[in-house]
């Protein structure tokens, strides 16, 4: 029997997939559909798989190693539209979406929680761990969702220009600082999702990265995860809305 082909729209980029198993669909949630091509776009591979399970913990079922084993190729083939999956949780304030990234378990999640307790109207999740960073013209990124949006599933189906970036550090002070690109260009490519190999896909990186240095705060925050933390970044972000105005 043949296996079904699904699809998954990344705001006008149709991606179809065929899994092996025929649960992994349901991770994907809202996100996808079923699709009249007889042909797939990605298909997960055996080292693909491999790496994947090795980064998780062991009895991890197969269909959730499928699942996360498949960023990496989505993320190859987003690149050919001038899109990178990357590691952030990010909200939209203020019609901007800001984005708080780090490595796992930096506390990304703790200052969300931390805004929507303290502030609760404020906010609109776009992605609760890796959105989708799409570079149009004249230096705009744009932030769209993406089916991987954390164990937590915290996500919309809305998109938003990007307001900035900060990269969170774990501290037991709250101190923000403008990241210089000799400091953080290399802080920033370890949270692309993407592997690129042709020169194409490394200049498309790579531009998207120097437009964002370029155009867009990216600050760097040592800080405590308390809500004062969380009071400061608001703050933090307030100001530079108001001298964008």
């Amino acid at each position: 029997m043949k296996k079904a082909i699904y699809k998954i729209n990344y705001d006008g980029i149709d991606i179809t997939y065929q899994f092996i198993y025929s649960t992994t669909k349901y991770y994907f949630g809202k996100y996808i559909s079923l699709s009249e091509s007889k042909k797939a776009d990605i298909k997960i591979d055996k080292i693909t798989f491999e790496k994947a399970k090795q980064l998780l913990p062991d009895g991890t079922l197969n269909p959730y190693i499928e699942y996360r084993g498949l960023i990496s190729l989505t993320a190859k083939k987003l690149l050919k539209y001038k899109c990178c999956v990357f590691h952030a949780v990010s909200f939209v304030y203020k019609n901007r979406a800001w984005l708080l990234s780090a490595p796992s378990k930096t506390g990304k999640t703790t200052q969300y929680l931390n805004w929507t307790n303290i502030y609760p109207k404020e906010i609109t999740m776009i992605s609760g761990d890796m959105p989708i960073l799409e570079l149009k013209e004249q230096n705009v990124i744009v932030v769209h969702p993406s089916p991987w949006n954390g164990k937590e599933k915290i996500g919309d189906l809305i998109s938003a220009p990007l307001g900035g970036i900060i990269y969170l550090k774990q501290s037991s002070l709250n101190q923000i600082n403008k990241m210089s690109i000799s400091e953080g260009a290399q802080l920033l490519l370890n949270q692309y999702m993407c592997f690129p190999e042709t020169e194409t896909e490394i200049k498309t990186l790579f531009s998207q990265l120097d437009c964002i240095f370029s155009n867009y705060p990216v600050l760097i925050y040592n800080n405590t995860g308390t809500k004062e933390s969380t009071e400061i970044l608001r703050s933090k972000i307030n100001e530079l809305i108001q001298n964008e105005i």
